[in-house]
């Protein structure tokens, strides 16, 4: 199941039962052609809700290798649904005919697939049959339609119950909320006070002269150090996953 197919490609997984007076030309990755394949109508057989059903499959290019690709928008066009969305990012994975019924999905590799087979004589005459596509010619032009020639496409495609991320970063990865470095303003200590507690006084003599740390203060200047670093406007914190160990995280100057 292609959105980026114009038209479908019958595999091994389905049966040709009727030639047409027509050929079709099939353009793959880097610019790689199937020439004069012939369109034929076809047939498979497959599970739906209501039990194994067959497929008819009309003005598909005849391949006979691997599966049938199965172009959307030739399935849509025949007033068919093919939702083919994988249920992991909130997809049916499931196509819904015309007369309500609907076709399992399977997601193999990323790639949307319908499980087919080709079908008896038998079970052509005694299975349901289910229109995937319709008969006629089949133009792969009917569907255009260039969005960008209309100014107000913005207001034709949201829609109200389409979800939007409340991101705290904008569109340069700055947090949208935090308060601007300026020079010369004080920066209120976020832990508060020093602590004068004895403990955090350490005194040593080195070379004869007596040094005083004060745990807290350096602690605190770790802080303002710190923040001082991630709100520099010229550099660019980038994480990705749960988190990265300390001192792996990348800086972009």
């Amino acid at each position: 199941m292609d959105q980026g197919a114009n038209g479908g490609a019958l595999g091994n997984d389905a049966k040709a039962i009727f030639k047409r007076n027509k050929t079709a030309d099939v353009t793959g990755v880097d610019n790689h052609e199937l020439n004069a394949l012939p369109m034929v109508d076809a047939t498979a057989k497959t599970v739906a809700d209501k039990g194994p059903v067959i497929l008819v499959l009309r003005n598909h290019a005849h391949h006979g290798l691997n599966r049938t690709l199965h172009s959307a928008g030739q399935i849509k066009w025949h007033v068919n649904k093919a939702c083919n969305t994988s249920v992991k990012v909130g997809g049916r994975q499931v196509t819904k005919t015309v007369d309500g019924c609907c076709i399992p999905i399977n997601i193999i590799r990323g790639l949307p697939c319908m499980q087919m087979e080709p079908n008896a004589a038998k079970e052509f005459d005694a299975l349901p049959h289910v229109m995937l596509t319709q008969g006629g010619e089949w133009d792969p032009a009917v569907p255009d339609h260039t969005l960008t020639e209309d100014p107000d496409w913005v207001s034709k495609v949201k829609r109200q119950e389409d979800q939007e991320c409340d991101s705290p970063f904008d569109g340069g990865g700055e947090h949208a909320h935090r308060e601007p470095v300026r020079a010369g303003v004080p920066i209120d200590n976020p832990t508060g006070p020093p602590g004068k507690d004895p403990d955090d006084v350490e005194v040593n003599l080195h070379n004869g002269n007596i040094e005083v740390n004060f745990h807290a203060d350096d602690a605190a200047r770790e802080v303002h150090q710190t923040h001082q670093e991630v709100s520099d406007l010229n550099k660019t914190f980038v994480c990705e996953g749960e988190g990265m160990p300390a001192g792996k995280a990348e800086t972009v100057e």
